[in-house]
């Protein structure tokens, strides 16, 4: 249970939260995790593989739902929202940054940008117009017009990361960010997200980097679908 000085300033609050597949028998992939990150907050759950790091962050994404639990997004209730509710916050409040990228290899880096836009009903030229500004914020101004497989492995990160901020979302959920890329591009990554937290964003990633994790305001471990530790690497913010 979350003591109520946990709640003040929190963008993020889940209480209970758990996640069982199947019947007989049953996986159980999350149990009973109590988490609450501040606005500003960057955190990074660490785990081996298996710990339930990836179902964690599908339910902090809305892309599934708890067996039991529940979820707060910005002081919302939103664990019985329907799917329809749950596409319109994703798309209104979250961005997604995968460790492959998941670009369209036929679009231009400025159009994979622009597609959360699209999905709002922005009108071409705005969205075009922003697109093009996260862009050259990620130092890419001269690769507009390139398409993926012309850019390197760590250029098309930070398209992902343009495209996943382009739409001002509060939350960015980053999924091994750094996971296919070299040293030399990791360290652009880590010091994009140390950059992107400075200026407030609210982050919570998984990682196997360790200097990345430290990076982090707070390392959240999972080991078998539980919270077994927290630690705060930056701000003395510890449970």
């Amino acid at each position: 249970m979350l003591e109520t000085t946990e709640w003040r300033g929190a963008e993020v609050v889940v209480e209970s939260l758990s996640r069982v597949y199947g019947r007989t028998p049953k996986t159980v992939a999350l149990w009973n995790v109590n988490l609450a990150v501040r606005s500003g907050e960057w955190v990074a759950i660490v785990g081996p593989s298996g710990s339930g790091k990836s179902t964690l962050m599908n339910l902090l994404g809305l892309m599934d739902r708890p067996t039991r639990g529940r979820y707060w997004l910005n002081g919302r209730d939103v664990t019985g929202l329907s799917d329809g509710e749950r596409a319109h916050l994703r798309n209104r409040l979250i961005g997604f940054v995968y460790q492959s990228f998941h670009l369209i290899p036929t679009l231009t880096a400025c159009e994979n940008v622009e597609l959360p836009l699209v999905y709002r009903g922005v009108p071409r030229r705005r969205r075009r117009k922003l697109a093009e500004e996260w862009l050259t914020r990620m130092g890419l101004g001269d690769r507009l017009h390139y398409r993926p497989t012309a850019l390197s492995g760590g250029q098309q990160q930070r398209v992902a990361l343009a495209r996943a901020l382009v739409g001002n979302p509060s939350l960015l959920l980053a999924d091994e960010p750094t996971g296919n890329l070299d040293e030399r591009n990791t360290r652009e990554i880590r010091s994009l997200l140390g950059e992107l937290r400075n200026h407030g964003q609210t982050i919570i990633l998984i990682t196997h980097d360790l200097h990345l994790a430290q990076s982090a305001d707070r390392v959240v471990r999972l080991h078998d679908g539980r919270i077994t530790d927290e630690t705060a690497e930056r701000t003395g913010y510890a449970h």
